[in-house]
């Protein structure tokens, strides 16, 4: 969880989120049941939605195997390739679950994309930012904290 996240958001159970959230952070692709169920599975624990989303993250870090050496497929279903038959995926893989899998179960949630540069050039004082430097993140939205 960041920092930045203020205490009443973190101890929430529960949000009233505006037509503006739900219309544009709450939308599902087409999946599988399978998908759904996964999702609730892994949270019906969860004491508050910040703990729900801290639920998905480990489950997805800690049951999946995170490699850039995955085969080109041309698969209909490539969410669900992933979460249930390869195990394996990079940045963009995770991320995307996640989103979809926190959307799921209610909470809002959008993919990120951009650069990660950590290459400081200290003789011209700029950051070096590489094709391999490309990465997905998720934004998780509170209603306080943004």
């Amino acid at each position: 969880m960041p920092r930045s996240i203020i205490p009443a958001d973190q101890k929430a159970t529960a949000f009233l989120y505006s037509e503006f959230i739900q219309r544009h952070y709450l939308q599902l692709p087409p999946t599988s049941p399978q998908v759904s169920d996964l999702a609730h599975s892994i949270t019906k624990s969860a004491t508050s939605i910040a703990h729900a989303v801290s639920l998905i993250r480990t489950h997805l870090l800690t049951s999946y195997r995170y490699s850039l050496e995955i085969p080109a497929t041309q698969s209909a279903r490539p969410l669900e390739d992933f979460l249930f038959d390869r195990r394996t995926g990079y940045c963009e893989h995770y991320a995307t679950a996640m989103v979809v899998l926190l959307r799921s179960v209610g909470i809002p949630a959008r993919l990120v994309t951009g650069f990660l540069a950590t290459e400081w050039n200290g003789f011209g004082s700029y950051y070096t930012v590489r094709q391999r430097d490309a990465h997905a993140w998720v934004e998780v939205y509170f209603p306080q904290s943004g």
